[in-house]
């Protein structure tokens, strides 16, 4: 296993938390000790694999000419190396972003949001799945009844809790 010292004590390499990822344009940001955001190029091979890393996962990142890239990852999250579990940043993983701007999705811990339209499964009443077949809370719209409805685990139940 890498010794972290090692890594702190250089500038070339750095311990970062991802904080947010950019897949579409291969970039990912990580946040370092010092509580700096570093920008990540993820078009760089680990070892022979493209990677793209997940929310909250440390990485250790590596200079490659004026751009960081992903190095070596650690085998397990700590909060004792970056604390940012405690910490964490409004909009820590945005879909569709483009840097630092906000995308049309946000995740951030248990809330989402959405900064566009958003859309759920439209189907007709016929073709609606088994209601105990997927998690309870999931909801679709009903095309023949023309409104979204939600499952409780048993049946389909309109936005008042009537069942459909």
């Amino acid at each position: 296993m890498t010794n972290p010292q090692r890594y702190s004590m250089r500038t070339s390499e750095q311990l970062v938390a991802i904080v947010a990822v950019d897949a579409p344009n291969n970039m990912a940001y990580g946040l370092t000790r010092q509580q700096t955001q570093v920008t990540i190029d993820t078009r760089y091979l680990v070892g022979a694999v493209h990677v793209t890393p997940a929310l909250g996962e440390q990485w250790y990142v590596k200079r490659r000419g004026m751009v960081w890239a992903l190095d070596a990852k650690l085998p397990f999250n700590t909060d004792v190396l970056l604390n940012v579990a405690d910490n964490p940043v409004q909009g820590q993983v945005q879909v569709g972003a483009s840097g630092g701007s906000s995308g049309p999705l946000q995740l951030n811990g248990s809330v989402i949001n959405a900064n566009a339209p958003f859309s759920a499964q439209a189907v007709a009443t016929t073709d609606r799945p088994d209601p105990a077949s997927i998690p309870v809370g999931s909801h679709i719209y009903d095309a023949t009844l023309g409104q979204p409805i939600w499952t409780n685990g048993t049946k389909w139940t309109d936005s008042l809790g009537n069942e459909v």
